[in-house]
């Protein structure tokens, strides 16, 4: 019965868990012993919140640091730069197109997280981007590079001037007829200049983000940011 789990019990399954083999002989993985702790620890979290316990007994169970391993599919800075030089910047839509891929690449952004960017999320003055509702349902204020910045105010001054039409519809982003761009549209735009750059990496919209996190962690960034 629940109640009658101990410490000791809970270090003995870990154990176990550690020194099982399967068929093949190989050992369970540390995310597959990770995951199997982490459901026990979350029970008996619940168990001592309901009072149906009178103590945790999984409390001081410290499961296996997994490692961090980055993506296979990421850009070179040289790659990156690549493909944001495809963008025909003397059209309306290569100067959007090129805004779109420079923000991309400087905050992280997840695809759903770019197109739903309105207007007054962007504060050039601090140089940050706020998200709303993201990942998690929870906003967040993210960082933008300077040269990102540039390339929005030229959309912003250049082109979405001339593509609104119901002054109501505050996205950043928009098509060539006002309306806001959808997630189908922009996996097409980005995967469009990735094979134009020769590049036929998976993930055309999230390849940024592991591409941005990768050149972070590259050049000093604490990993947990």
């Amino acid at each position: 019965r629940p109640e009658e789990v101990t410490p000791e019990i809970l270090e003995r399954y870990q154990r176990w868990l550690y020194y099982f083999r399967k068929p093949s002989g190989g050992p369970l993985t540390l995310e597959t012993q990770n995951s199997r702790l982490g459901i026990v620890k979350l029970f008996f979290r619940w168990m001592t919140r309901q009072h149906l316990t009178l103590f945790n007994p999984a409390a001081e169970i410290e499961l296996p640091r997994l490692s961090h391993r980055l993506p296979r599919d990421i850009l070179t800075p040289a790659e990156a730069e690549a493909v944001m030089a495809v963008p025909n910047v003397e059209t309306p839509l290569g100067i959007r197109d090129r805004a779109i891929l420079e923000t991309f690449y400087s905050t992280g952004l997840r695809r759903v997280e770019l197109l739903n960017l309105a207007l007054y999320d962007l504060d050039a003055a601090r140089g940050t981007l706020m998200v709303r509702e993201g990942k998690g349902r929870k906003d967040r204020v993210v960082p933008i590079g300077r040269r990102a910045l540039d390339w929005i105010d030229k959309y912003l001054t250049d082109v979405r001037l001339h593509h609104v039409v119901d002054t109501d519809v505050t996205y950043l982003f928009l098509t060539i007829d006002g309306g806001p761009i959808n997630s189908h549209m922009l996996g097409d735009i980005a995967k469009k200049y990735l094979k134009a750059a020769g590049i036929t990496k998976n993930g055309p919209c999230h390849i940024w983000r592991h591409t941005d996190a990768t050149a972070m962690l590259e050049n000093g960034a604490d990993l947990r940011f």
